[in-house]
């Protein structure tokens, strides 16, 4: 053989080799998880982060579990705003729930090189509210997008309706890196209103710095049990590998009942930042409903804003509320002390010497400052990431995505 024939012949062993060598992407890894997923504060139960997904699986839709141990009043503003944390945390954690499933069950079929089906499957195992199907496809670049299709068990031929989809490129860890996922309430409602109560979407953008992350969920019209009615708004939160995190959300509730008036719901947005070993502040504006009932003659009422802090074990330090002559307050020096809510049982760490009813000495940790220019919520729109986070997530998606 010439010495041409020879590299000719070289080069397509090399090229056969390559081809045999070809590594098969991880499209299990390529899937999210809710750990991922999930806003936190301290983290554990009192996130709604337990260790196994309630009892019902996918129907953890609804509030349950960890939720009602924890009791709130209504001017109890960091219990709120965790209860509020949780109810969002089982929500995802019941919608992810069949897609790890499917991921540990494994594909059931390969359609092509870059496509890995999963189910379809009755779940949960032993009591399940619907068929599963699982698809997976591979991009390129380490980028994968999926969908979840249910179906509900009656009748036998019910059609499968996509009740989420998403694109994660993978960093260096599983289930890590970055992307967009959207949930659709009205079709998991669709295929079982019993197990999905509820309405409306949650679309999501997320980052990943190892397990570090940064989370912005944009809501429409989205309702599932507990919530007093639908919200639009956005939500965002991050954590840390020191433990810090910051969220922030937005909630419709009738917190202020003014006296002679039918309840009507205010607008909450609230912000709570948490810093292991020294605890934490949260501060709330509740905006419309019967706030301007509080009107006097020489004064306006536009919003309250509530402020609170604790300590490592979340025990409230400080509580105080203020009223607030403008809607798109930045602090509370523009606000005047609520002296009702400051001399009741309610208030907790207030410095009678100080005639802005500001916190008493040490009832608010150093270095767990919140309340600066932008302490206060006031923007249920904005994507805007939480100061410090570690990472900043694109834009959610404005629809559904597509597979």
């Amino acid at each position: 053989m010439n010495p041409l024939r020879l590299l000719v012949a070289a080069a397509v062993a090399l090229g056969l080799a390559a081809c045999g060598n070809k590594t098969t992407p991880d499209f299990a890894a390529g899937t999210p998880d809710s750990a991922g997923l999930t806003l936190e504060t301290t983290g554990g139960s009192g996130d709604g982060l337990i260790a196994s997904a309630p009892s019902g699986g996918a129907s953890a839709l609804s509030v349950n579990g960890s939720i009602d141990a924890l009791t709130c009043q209504s001017y109890e503003l960091t219990c709120n705003i965790r209860r509020s944390i949780a109810g969002v945390n089982l929500f995802i954690r019941g919608a992810l729930e069949p897609v790890e499933a499917l991921i540990v069950l494994g594909p059931v079929s390969e359609p092509s090189d870059d496509v890995r089906v999963y189910g379809p499957t009755p779940l949960p195992q032993g009591n399940p509210v619907a068929n599963f199907r699982l698809s997976v496809k591979f991009m390129g670049n380490d980028t994968f997008r999926w969908k979840l299709e249910a179906q509900a068990l009656m009748p036998p031929d019910a059609p499968f309706l996509v009740v989420m989809a998403g694109q994660l490129q993978r960093g260096d860890v599983p289930h890590r890196g970055r992307g967009f996922i959207g949930i659709d309430v009205d079709q998991l409602n669709a295929v079982n209103p019993t197990a999905f109560p509820g309405q409306g979407k949650l679309l999501a953008a997320f980052a990943h710095v190892g397990l570090q992350k940064a989370l912005v969920y944009a809501a429409k019209q989205f309702q599932v049990a507990g919530m007093a009615a639908p919200v639009t708004a956005v939500f965002t939160g991050w954590k840390n590998s020191l433990g810090q995190a910051r969220v922030r959300l937005a909630a419709i509730n009738d917190f202020v009942a003014a006296n002679g008036t039918a309840p009507a719901n205010e607008l909450l947005l609230s912000r709570i930042g948490y810093w292991p070993l020294l605890g934490g502040r949260t501060a709330v504006a509740v905006l419309g409903g019967n706030v301007p009932d509080y009107s006097v003659a020489d004064f306006d009422v536009k919003a309250f804003v509530g402020l609170e802090c604790f300590g490592t074990g979340i025990g409230v330090t400080y509580r105080a509320m203020f009223v607030c002559g403008t809607n798109t307050v930045q602090s509370v020096d523009e606000c005047h002390p609520d002296a009702t809510f400051n001399g009741s049982a309610n208030a907790v760490g207030i410095d009678p010497l100080d005639p802005n009813d500001g916190p008493a000495a040490g009832a608010c940790a150093a270095g767990t400052e919140l309340y600066d220019a932008s302490g206060l919520p006031t923007n249920p729109d904005s994507t805007a990431q939480e100061p410090d986070a570690p990472a900043t997530p694109d834009a959610p998606p404005s629809a559904m995505p597509s597979f």
